[in-house]
């Protein structure tokens, strides 16, 4: 398990931290032992140095390490890949490394037309915030064409939008496609 200072990772996300601290650094040494899966979570208060269970929130993301860089000054740059949603049941913060008992959140796929026509305004309105912030679009195409309408749209869109930690952990916790899609849309 790695806790995150000041960053909530979505799936589908793929994102670089840069990891200090020793048990977070063994807790990522143990994920490439193995088959390179870890469980981030976004901590409730990104100045507590040590975390204990009551400052992580109880859901996160499950993903893979797909490579890391060790820096001069003794921390790791890691590219992390989301890949779905995780409810924090157990968690172990002593040494060896970060640990932690999750439960996949299981994400039904629902083609209902509400929910289709609800993704097409939350993509037209988006790609009208990216003009508004001058944000670079290249990519946008992309995002249309393959987001399933139901799951990963809101959640392929929530890094870019300017929402605080509290906020887009709120999104993250949505199990709903219809509710992220809803919050999604309001943020925009």
């Amino acid at each position: 398990m790695l806790p995150m200072r000041d960053i909530v990772v979505f799936p589908h996300m793929t994102a670089p931290f840069f990891i200090g601290r020793p048990l977070s650094i063994a807790a990522l040494e143990e994920a490439l032992s193995k088959d390179r899966k870890i469980f981030v979570v976004a901590q409730e208060d990104p100045l507590v140095e040590e975390p204990e269970e009551k400052n992580l929130f109880r859901m996160g993301t499950v993903g893979r390490v797909l490579q890391i860089m060790r820096l001069h000054n003794g921390t790791i740059k890691a590219l992390f890949e989301a890949q779905s949603r995780a409810r924090l049941e157990n968690v172990r913060l002593s040494d060896p490394f970060y640990m932690a008992m999750v439960t996949p959140v299981i994400e039904k796929e629902d083609e209902d037309p509400e929910i289709v026509a609800l993704s097409k305004n939350v993509r037209n309105e988006f790609k009208r915030y990216l003009k508004e912030v001058k944000r670079h679009t290249e990519g946008i195409e992309k995002l249309s064409i393959e987001s399933d309408p139901t799951h990963c749209l809101a959640d392929r869109i929530a890094p870019l939008l300017n929402m605080d930690l509290q906020r887009k952990q709120k999104l993250l916790e949505t199990t709903s496609p219809q509710q992220r899609l809803e919050l999604s849309l309001i943020h925009i």
